[in-house]
């Protein structure tokens, strides 16, 4: 999925379920042109305070890519299925409206 996707960048936990991640990621890294990044989310903070600032954010199209959903791969290999903003949106507004909660709060899933 990594090489299939073109990924730049993996966020990943340092060990799962005792499986050491990084070393797995590091060990599949030769074979990803595309992967610049392997951040572990315990070292977050030190890479959100490196780098160069951008002064403002970049504008947003409705239509744009948001994430690579990939599929489960029951009838053949998975594929990475590219939903955009606005779909993504409306769909976390109409999750938010059906647990009752209200218009322009903040939660987090």
């Amino acid at each position: 999925m990594l090489r299939q996707s073109d990924a730049a960048g993996l966020f990943l936990t340092d060990e799962y379920r005792g499986h050491n991640m990084l070393a797995t990621a590091n060990q599949v890294r030769n074979n990803l042109p595309s992967l610049r990044e392997i951040i572990c989310i315990t070292d977050f903070e030190h890479f959100m305070n490196t780098g160069n600032r951008p002064t403002k954010f970049p504008e947003i199209r409705p239509e744009a890519p948001f994430v690579i959903m990939y599929t489960s791969g029951t009838t053949g290999y998975p594929k990475g299925a590219i939903l955009h903003n606005k779909g993504m949106t409306n769909s976390t507004n109409f999750m938010a409206e059906r647990a009752g909660m209200k218009a322009g709060g903040a939660w987090i899933m």
